[in-house]
């Protein structure tokens, strides 16, 4: 018969050794939790970065009498006169009125493709890696509506 008086050393050691189990357990999907919200909030700082890029560009493509791409920039020149100059720096996308500071619009943009057709359609891509390696695009045409 068993005493009333407390547990047995073996019923501690295997309670512990639950408890144990359970905690390894718990700290694996925490770990699991915690890596895939970084690389969901990776992925949407990429997305986001993309976006605000590309509807800056669309802005200034639809309202541009001209365009101008060289190696180095897009320059699209507006109604009013003023100079909208896109420059992909780094992994950055600067964009600088009338030669003046450069503003960010857009980070971590591999790269930035403008073609222009002769019916005055701009079409623009831009492409973007995140930190956990994927590879994000954003193609859209668009139509300058100040052209003569």
């Amino acid at each position: 018969m068993r005493s009333s008086q407390g547990f047995i050393m073996i019923e501690v050691l295997v309670v512990a050794a639950l408890l144990g189990l359970l905690l390894v357990s718990a700290a694996g999907f925490y770990e699991g939790a915690v890596r895939s919200l970084e690389q969901g909030q990776a992925v949407s700082e990429a997305r986001q970065s993309l976006l605000v890029a590309t509807d800056r560009l669309v802005r200034d493509a639809r309202s541009a009498l001209d365009v101008t791409v060289s190696d180095e920039a897009i320059t699209f020149t507006l109604r009013d006169g003023r100079q909208v100059r896109y420059a992909l720096v780094g992994n950055t996308i600067i964009r600088s009125v009338d030669g003046g500071e450069g503003v960010v619009v857009g980070y971590d943009i591999s790269s930035l493709n403008v073609e222009v057709s002769p019916r005055g359609v701009v079409t623009l891509s831009l492409r973007s890696e995140d930190s956990s390696g994927g590879v994000h695009e954003i193609r859209t045409k668009v139509a300058m509506r100040n052209r003569e």
